[in-house]
């Protein structure tokens, strides 16, 4: 039987190297989209890395200010770090 906590390592893991191909295609003039920063940024908050978060779901923002999913995930990141989600409208 495996280790609850080799399960939760696993995952991270798994979101490590989704969050090394979703930054390559970020990265990449071709490939660059805003939903591979939205998806980079969802990796990177699954890793714990909560500024990295922000900051490709700001430049998703930046390229298409509408773009619900990259909202929504920003709501999320507030939400989880306490940010009172009402500045974000404007």
């Amino acid at each position: 039987m495996m280790h609850p906590l080799t399960r939760v390592l696993q995952g991270g893991d798994k979101y490590q190297q989704a969050f090394y191909v979703y930054e390559e295609l970020a990265q990449a003039p071709s490939t660059s989209s805003i939903l591979t920063l939205v998806s980079q940024a969802v990796c990177e908050l699954h890793l714990g890395r909560v500024e990295e978060a922000q900051g490709a779901l700001e430049q998703a923002l930046q390229k298409d200010p509408k773009f619900t999913e990259a909202i929504a995930n920003l709501l999320v990141l507030n939400f989880v770090t306490g940010k009172d989600p009402s500045e974000l409208t404007a």
